[in-house]
């Protein structure tokens, strides 16, 4: 075996034992703690004694009147709606220049303010 083998048999060899020491030390220092109890107990009733309390015990007896069934009132109509107020016509704005008509006219109106026909920067730039 050459040197690189032999280091990394070492290193496997290294590598196997802390995995079964941590196996080995970890369960020893794993305690479990038990679940708690949390279930409901059910009480069970039997069909005969329900069905002994509901019946009264006198076998001529007269059921008792139903209750009489009260009819709901009807909804009131709704009050007729407020005759619809009259709309203003607006009169539509007047129609702007298009765009390029603007940019003609200003044109035309800084023409005649510089000289040559360039823009004044007004010492700016």
């Amino acid at each position: 075996m050459n040197r690189l083998q032999k280091k990394c048999l070492i290193a496997t060899a290294g590598f196997h034992l802390l995995l079964v020491l941590i196996l080995v030390f970890g369960s020893a220092f794993f305690t479990s703690h038990p679940k708690p109890d949390d279930t409901q107990v059910l009480d069970v009733i039997p069909a005969n004694l329900i069905d002994a309390a509901f019946n009264s015990g006198v076998k001529a007896a007269q059921p008792p009147a139903p209750t009489p069934v009260v009819q709901p009132q009807p909804p009131a109509p709704p009050p007729p709606p407020p005759p619809p107020q009259p709309q203003a016509v607006a009169t539509p704005p007047p129609p702007t220049p298009s765009l390029m008509k603007q940019v003609e006219d200003f044109f035309k109106t800084r023409a005649g303010k510089t000289s040559a026909g360039r823009f004044e920067t007004g010492g700016r730039f």
